[in-house]
């Protein structure tokens, strides 16, 4: 049976029935703008999403799209990804932890260009001796058996 769920933002009353892991999703997101003081108009405004979309992501039940999550997350960066989308942990990313996130996608983007070309070299490599082999194998196959 699904849980009826009251939750008060922006002075007003949503009535939510909790039915599916989204509605989990969209009450944690209104857990952290209530937590931050965030309407939202204010949401809307910070992330670059129209005010009517994304009222309706947030208290209807049309799908939050991955673009709004994601422009959230962006924005707010001591918002725990783990926490708004499966509910793990605590709302907030620990100080030690994002420094270790910001240091480890800073080294990510420096080396990713060439971590991707050095992949696809020897990727090619083993596409190359995989067709050699290919070849090999249609060259036996044409020779007759000998008894």
């Amino acid at each position: 049976m699904p849980k009826l769920c009251i939750f008060i933002a922006d002075g007003l009353r949503i009535y939510m029935k909790i039915r599916t892991m989204e509605d989990k999703l969209r009450i944690r997101l209104l857990e952290f703008m209530a937590a931050k003081g965030l309407s939202v108009n204010s949401l809307s405004k910070v992330i670059g999403v129209q005010t009517r979309t994304l009222n309706n992501q947030v208290k209807t039940s049309t799908s939050i799209s991955a673009g709004t999550l994601l422009k959230i997350l962006f924005h707010y960066k001591d918002l725990s990804a783990e926490w708004l989308l499966r509910g793990v942990g605590s709302m907030y990313i620990k100080e030690s932890e994002r420094d270790i996130y910001e240091t480890l996608t800073g080294q990510i983007r420096d080396d990713n260009v060439e971590f991707l070309r050095d992949m696809i070299r020897r990727q090619q490599r083993e596409i190359d001796g995989l067709y050699d082999r290919i070849a090999e194998l249609k060259g036996e196959q044409k020779e007759p058996k000998r008894a």
